[in-house]
């Protein structure tokens, strides 16, 4: 009866595991409010105000904004190499984004040794199926009028590098 017992939990926390992963978001969009937002421990964002893109956004905040700097992000857990470590895709909140786009940054090991792995500025940050290295590829777009830019970003084994970047016209002008 205990050998059952054993096998069932087994069973019940394999496939809780499966159902969390299928259901974990994969697509951000700026501007959208993400799924299950998560607060900032002080380290996470002492390493997002160390970028240099989160140096700009601070500077252009308000003393109230300055003060209470976690308001100005947006966080969600994702896992980038699997189930075991918690990572976060951070959202920027204004002033921390750009004129004309959302600022994405990617933080993995969330709640031991925090680190900017990725930084992306665009209208969307997409977690896809494929990996590098152990770690997800990271889709990015930006699109204006004229033109959509499709980014592709691949795991070196400390961060995520450029892999493609293919700019294609929206409409002729």
């Amino acid at each position: 009866m205990l050998v059952l017992s054993v096998v069932a939990v087994g069973i019940s926390v394999a496939q809780d595991k499966k159902a969390h992963a299928t259901h974990e978001q994969t697509r951000f969009v700026e501007g959208d409010p993400l799924q299950q937002a998560v607060g900032l421990s002080a380290n996470v964002l002492k390493v997002l105000l160390e970028t240099e893109e989160g140096k700009q956004g601070l500077a252009f905040a308000n003393d109230s904004q300055q003060k209470n700097a976690a308001r100005l992000f947006q966080a969600r857990e994702i896992h980038l190499s699997g189930p075991d470590e918690v990572d976060l895709i951070v959202v920027g909140i204004p002033p921390m984004t750009g004129a004309d786009n959302g600022w994405f940054w990617l933080v993995r090991s969330a709640n031991k040794n925090p680190q900017v792995v990725l930084f992306s500025g665009g209208n969307t940050l997409e977690l896809m199926g494929s990996k590098t290295l152990g770690y997800r590829d990271i889709r990015s777009v930006f699109s204006t009028a004229s033109e959509t830019r499709k980014a592709i970003y691949h795991f070196d084994g400390k961060q995520y590098k450029l892999w493609n970047d293919k700019w294609t016209k929206n409409r002729d002008n």
